[in-house]
């Protein structure tokens, strides 16, 4: 404006001096002046123009630096939905490359199956309420911290392997006249955040349904040895207190496998025969399984001595293995088989003693396997906490041990523990 007005100002004072102009040379050094004014004044405003051009360029870095630079996935898109904007977080959460995605209208395409609006475009239509509900139904809301900005949370089934849980947020970008040109929207991961929540949901359910069973299990033996007492009838007694101590073992496991969960607890290194332990757990269940049509073989390594291992860690491992190959096996449903549970061990490398649970019950589905160490996730309904294998694999991993298993559904499942002898930091 302040040029214009030069400009401006030159060409009255010309026409002012040509007016009292008494010749055609005077006439052309005016002419000649007033054009090199206009010269200057022009060179002058081409070179605010190109300062202010640079700004904007260094301006344009910087910001881009800041994106780039972030840990929070980010991009951005212009007025024409063309994005500008695609950081490497981004990059990494979607899996879709920066160079695929500027400069294309394609940022849908990570998150959708089918073309539809992202919150950063709901931004550049200026979508009013019921648009947006058709996109997000109530899964969004206004922000309460930026004017004209929206966040929702939604679960994209087709985001990297298993699908992604994720909270994102849309602001727009404004204009000095207060115009929207663009929109940046932030993606934050919550998958982990869910599970966490889900296996809390499940926690909660599972303890409850299970406490509730204990709590059934103790009034119906309660019942069965007051009908005992009344009637002076020592059967009654003996299964009504035998009921009431199953439930009160019960109660026992479940506060150790929880004590066991919320801290960590170092292996108390003893001697130990490992192959005495495993007989111990087998007396412990032998006798249930038989009675239920299932054989417990062993195939012990006689060359195993004494080693130094912690064997609270071997027992309660064993029992929650063995335990839990008995289950597998109550319900298969196949009617011709010879139903077993074998617990062989050997020693590898003079090192290692190694465990080996099989049993050839119903085998486990793929979502069994995918949550097997998942806290309070249990294939026997109300019958388990689904602390045990939890709770297993956390002991074996304190001990420096391993833990894996194969398994087939309807064929069985085996483990095999793998543990280390001696105390770490010592040789034996």
């Amino acid at each position: 404006m302040k040029i214009n007005f030069q400009i401006k100002e030159e060409i009255i004072e010309a026409k002012k001096r040509i007016k009292k102009a008494t010749d055609y040379s005077e006439i052309e050094k005016i002419f000649d002046g007033f054009s090199n004014t206009v010269t200057k004044i022009a060179s002058k405003k081409i070179q605010n123009i190109q300062d202010e051009k640079k700004k904007l360029i260094e301006r344009e870095k910087a910001v881009s630096q800041i994106i780039n630079g972030s840990m929070i996935p980010t991009f951005v898109i212009n007025q024409n939905r063309i994005v500008t904007h695609w950081n490497r977080a981004c990059e990494k959460l979607t899996g879709y490359a920066a160079k695929d995605i500027i400069g294309t209208n394609k940022h849908w395409t990570p998150f959708r199956l089918k073309k539809r609006p992202t919150m950063a475009d709901v931004i550049i239509a200026s979508m009013g309420k019921n648009d947006i509900n058709k996109y997000y139904m109530d899964l969004w809301n206004r922000s309460a911290i930026i004017e004209g900005a929206y966040e929702a949370e939604e679960f994209f089934p087709h985001l990297g392997e298993n699908g992604k849980w994720i909270f994102f947020t849309a602001a727009p970008i404004k204009s000095r006249k207060g115009e929207i040109i663009g929109a940046i929207e932030t993606l934050w991961d919550k998958t982990e955040t869910k599970k966490i929540e889900q296996e809390k949901e499940r926690a909660v359910s599972g303890m409850a349904h299970y406490i509730k069973n204990i709590l059934v299990g103790l009034k119906g033996g309660s019942y069965v040895l007051d009908v005992g007492f009344k009637n002076n009838n020592t059967e009654k007694m003996k299964k009504g207190w035998n009921t009431i101590k199953k439930n009160i073992s019960r109660i026992s496991d479940l506060a150790q496998d929880l004590l066991t969960c919320s801290k960590l607890k170092e292996p108390e290194y003893q001697k130990c025969f490992p192959n005495e332990i495993i007989k111990d757990v087998v007396d412990l269940v032998k006798d249930m399984a038989k009675e239920k049509g299932i054989k417990i073989k062993t195939i012990l390594d006689l060359t195993i001595n004494e080693v130094f291992m912690d064997p609270t860690t071997i027992h309660r491992s064993l029992l929650n293995l063995i335990s839990n190959g008995i289950d597998a096996c109550l319900d298969d449903k196949s009617t011709d088989k010879d139903w077993f549970v074998s617990i062989e061990t050997s020693i590898e490398n003079n090192k290692i003693v190694c465990i080996k649970i099989k049993d050839n019950g119903c085998g486990m589905t793929k979502t069994a396997k995918d949550n097997l160490y998942t806290s309070f996730f249990s294939t026997k309904g109300n019958k388990g906490t689904g602390l045990g294998l939890f709770v297993t694999s956390k002991l074996i991993k304190e001990h420096n041990g391993t833990i894996d298993f194969t398994s087939k559904l309807g064929k069985g499942t085996t483990f095999i523990i793998r543990l280390p002898i001696g105390v770490p930091g010592n040789n034996f």
